[in-house]
């Protein structure tokens, strides 16, 4: 059961990786045809939250409270990095 809950977990993530991956395909676009900077802005900041959220949810998954009880420092530094971005 365990293993059918952690497939369906990383099926989610990598279902948003692709719409991340769109949503940067689509500012690439937006850069070429020279569209409004504010529009543009904007779908960078959907695109960071975006990866914040992924980066949540990996953080969330057991194993990897498991390697931050490891090592304290290093999964301290990469949950105040991401703090920061969003």
């Amino acid at each position: 059961m365990e293993k059918a809950k952690s497939k369906d977990q990383r099926s989610k993530i990598i279902d948003r990786l692709r719409r991340i991956s769109g949503q940067i395909q689509g500012i690439e676009r937006m850069v070429k045809d020279e569209k409004d900077c504010l529009a543009v802005i904007q779908q960078i900041a959907a695109a960071r939250s975006g990866l914040a959220r992924v980066a949540t949810k990996i953080l969330a998954q057991e194993s990897c409270r498991l390697e931050g009880k490891k090592n304290k420092t290093e999964f301290e530094k990469i949950i105040n990095n991401l703090i920061d971005l969003q």
